[in-house]
């Protein structure tokens, strides 16, 4: 199951702004990208995935509501 990008700042115990900081982008843009995620740039991925140290395979691109409604479908269906 993928993840969204503030899930992912959640598994590494960051607040938003540590992880803006850490990831040297603005807050505004963090909280941006959490929410939505889907016009991404590279050099931005690659910075919060790095802070994360997680896989690009691992993280949902796109609105962090339709993941949040993919994995509650997926939990509630038993398929997690």
């Amino acid at each position: 199951m993928r993840l969204t990008l503030r899930q992912a700042r959640l598994n590494c115990y960051l607040s938003e702004k540590e992880a803006a900081k850490l990831a040297g982008l603005p807050l505004r843009t963090l909280k941006r990208l959490e929410a939505d995620c889907f016009d991404v740039s590279r050099e931005n991925l690659i910075k919060l995935l790095r802070l994360y140290e997680i896989s690009a395979e691992h993280v949902y691109l796109g609105k962090e509501a339709d993941c949040l409604n993919k994995q509650n479908k997926a939990t509630s269906l038993g398929t997690t």
